[in-house]
Protein backbone atom coordinates (compact mmCIF):
# COMPACT_ATOMS: atom_id res chain seq x y z
CA UNK A 1 0.00 0.00 0.00
CA UNK A 2 1.21 3.50 -0.75
CA UNK A 3 2.23 5.38 2.39
CA UNK A 4 0.15 8.46 1.47
CA UNK A 5 -3.06 6.40 1.72
CA UNK A 6 -2.30 4.51 4.91
CA UNK A 7 -3.38 7.29 7.29
CA UNK A 8 -6.83 8.66 6.31
CA UNK A 9 -7.56 12.22 7.38
CA UNK A 10 -10.82 11.21 9.13
CA UNK A 11 -8.86 9.12 11.62
CA UNK A 12 -6.76 12.07 12.79
CA UNK A 13 -8.03 13.69 16.01
CA UNK A 14 -9.72 17.03 15.43
CA UNK A 15 -10.44 19.77 17.93
CA UNK A 16 -14.15 20.39 18.41
CA UNK A 17 -15.37 23.61 16.85
CA UNK A 18 -17.38 25.92 19.08
CA UNK A 19 -20.77 26.70 17.59
CA UNK A 20 -23.26 29.25 18.79
CA UNK A 21 -26.68 29.97 17.36
CA UNK A 22 -29.39 32.34 18.44
CA UNK A 23 -32.77 30.67 18.89
CA UNK A 24 -36.11 32.38 18.56
CA UNK A 25 -37.01 34.98 21.18
CA UNK A 26 -38.91 32.62 23.48
CA UNK A 27 -36.54 29.66 22.98
CA UNK A 28 -39.39 27.21 22.33
CA UNK A 29 -39.45 25.48 18.94
CA UNK A 30 -41.37 22.59 17.45
CA UNK A 31 -38.62 21.74 14.95
CA UNK A 32 -34.99 22.62 14.37
CA UNK A 33 -33.78 21.98 10.82
CA UNK A 34 -30.03 21.46 10.49
CA UNK A 35 -29.04 22.27 6.93
CA UNK A 36 -30.23 24.90 4.48
CA UNK A 37 -30.14 22.80 1.32
CA UNK A 38 -33.19 22.04 -0.77
CA UNK A 39 -34.38 19.27 1.57
CA UNK A 40 -33.84 21.31 4.75
CA UNK A 41 -35.61 24.36 3.36
CA UNK A 42 -38.44 22.27 1.93
CA UNK A 43 -38.90 20.53 5.28
CA UNK A 44 -38.91 23.88 7.09
CA UNK A 45 -41.44 25.34 4.64
CA UNK A 46 -43.83 22.40 4.99
CA UNK A 47 -43.49 22.38 8.78
CA UNK A 48 -44.14 26.13 8.98
CA UNK A 49 -47.17 25.81 6.70
CA UNK A 50 -48.46 23.10 9.03
CA UNK A 51 -48.31 25.59 11.91
CA UNK A 52 -45.08 24.46 13.58
CA UNK A 53 -42.51 26.86 15.00
CA UNK A 54 -39.35 26.22 12.95
CA UNK A 55 -35.70 27.34 13.10
CA UNK A 56 -33.29 26.59 10.21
Amino acid sequence: MVEAFSDPIWRKPQAATAFQCELSADGVLDAVIVGGGIMGLSTALHAARAGLSVQV
